[in-house]
């Protein structure tokens, strides 16, 4: 057999040498096991950490979505608001241009043709709040996606504490094992077993 206490008995050729280094190897597999154990740990922590930064990264990101499409809806307003004028003024235009030439404003062709222009202002002020209430909703989108990303992230960040705190405490049974393992060969070549 091959195990250090044998090889230390045979060499010093008592029991007394091979308690020496059969002690030795105990501690350095107490000592190996505790820092196996508390890397672990730390690598855990360090998961969770960087898990949580990502979860807080992604929910930042959900405020600048948010912010967008507040945004877009707000230009998509002004922008609206802004046609509503131009086709009232254009309208107005019209009315100057019909009344000037001794038309009645509110009849017939003159009335068709600012009926028309209202109904057309009308129709280009809703295609620019239903554009910007689409780019609103690819920001919602988008938003809800780093939402659910902060999500996964906080779980992430809590598995990973549960993993190194199941893999801590296999490795410190793996160790206990070992040392029990040493501490009878050792007894077994001492003769106290």
């Amino acid at each position: 057999m091959c195990d250090p206490v044998t090889i230390s008995a045979a060499v010093f050729g008592t029991t007394a040498g091979a308690g020496t280094i059969s002690t030795i190897g105990t501690i350095a597999s107490i000592a190996s096991t505790a820092f196996s154990v508390f890397g672990q740990i730390q690598g855990g922590i360090a998961s969770r950490n960087q898990a949580n930064f990502q979860a807080q990264v992604a929910r930042n990101n959900q405020i600048i979505a948010q912010r967008r499409a507040d945004d877009a809806r707000t230009r998509g307003r002004i922008a609206s608001g802004e046609n509503d004028l131009q086709t009232r003024l254009r309208i107005g235009r019209e009315r100057t241009i019909f009344a000037t030439t001794g038309q009645e404003v509110d009849v017939g062709s003159a009335l068709d043709i600012t009926s028309d222009t209202a109904a057309l202002g009308k129709l280009d002020s809703l295609r620019i709040i239903n554009n910007a209430e689409r780019e609103a909703a690819g920001f919602e989108a988008e938003g809800s996606n780093f939402a659910s990303e902060a999500l996964l992230q906080d779980a992430t960040g809590r598995n990973a504490i549960t993993a190194s705190g199941t893999r801590a405490f296999g490795t410190l049974l793996t160790g206990i094992g070992s040392v029990n393992q040493k501490w009878y060969n050792f007894n077994r070549v001492s003769g106290a077993v």
